[in-house]
């Protein structure tokens, strides 16, 4: 009798210690991507004004990393250790933040929504990916509009509301 008690004991600390685990991992922010790398640009702290020294990554202090592109004219945003709702800025570092990075916010379920603005035109392969129910994706635009530049798969895998703002 006592072994089975024992036992019983035994798989029900497991079962807490599981649950405490998934439930701390789910509440630390983005998790990085799948090759290992971490989703911000330069995988700092995601703190500063965008200049690590060679002008490529930076964070806003937001958990939100911003990458030069096109010879330095323009940013690229990716999410790191982010949670709650997040706006993505028009500009960073006075310069147009214009692309969403492939996987930038994948797996984010820590965030619950991100409102993308209309300087937005590029957007990478599934960085929704993973997205619940629970989370709202608002973009500028009216339903069924997208840029041409924005990956077929923007949304793939992703179960996001998403709600269209209405604009052109």
């Amino acid at each position: 009798m006592k072994t089975q008690q024992v036992r019983s004991f035994v798989c029900g600390l497991c079962a807490v210690i599981f649950t405490l685990a998934f439930t701390a991992l789910s509440l630390t922010g983005c998790p990085d991507d799948d090759n290992g790398n971490n989703n911000g640009g330069d995988g700092a702290n995601n703190s500063g004004n965008g200049d690590n020294g060679n002008n490529n990554g930076g964070g806003g202090g937001n958990g939100l990393s911003f990458t030069l592109i096109k010879d330095g004219t323009e940013y690229s945003v990716k999410g790191s250790s982010i949670s709650g709702a997040v706006v993505i800025p028009a500009t960073y570092d006075g310069k147009p933040v214009t692309s969403i990075g492939e996987r930038a916010f994948y797996n984010c379920r820590s965030l619950t929504s991100i409102t993308i603005p209309a300087s937005v035109t590029s957007i990478g392969y599934r960085p929704f990916y993973g997205w619940t129910s629970s989370q709202t994706i608002y973009v500028p635009w009216r339903s069924g509009y997208k840029p041409s530049e924005w990956n077929s798969y923007w949304n793939s895998s992703c179960n996001a509301t998403i709600v269209y703002q209405g604009g052109s």
